[in-house]
């Protein structure tokens, strides 16, 4: 059973074929030193996507933190 966090959100990762989202998702777990359960495994619109969650870090939190571009301009 998943420990219940609120900072932990729903990522996935997006390949072209398995064997690339199979490269994508052991180049993930290295590149945050841990094994993630990837709970999802799907192919749609021509291309494989793995659901996975991770707790948020404070990358994250600045992204959050910057307003999004939205195309407005004033004027």
């Amino acid at each position: 059973m998943q420990q219940v966090s609120l900072k932990r959100i729903p990522n996935y990762l997006k390949a072209r074929s398995p064997q690339g989202l199979r490269r994508l998702m052991l180049l993930n777990n290295a590149k945050y030193s841990t094994f993630f359960e990837y709970v999802y495994i799907q192919f749609t619109e021509g291309n494989w996507y793995a659901w996975f969650y991770r707790d948020v870090d404070s990358d994250d939190i600045k992204v959050l933190e910057t307003p999004p571009d939205t195309g407005a301009s004033n004027g």
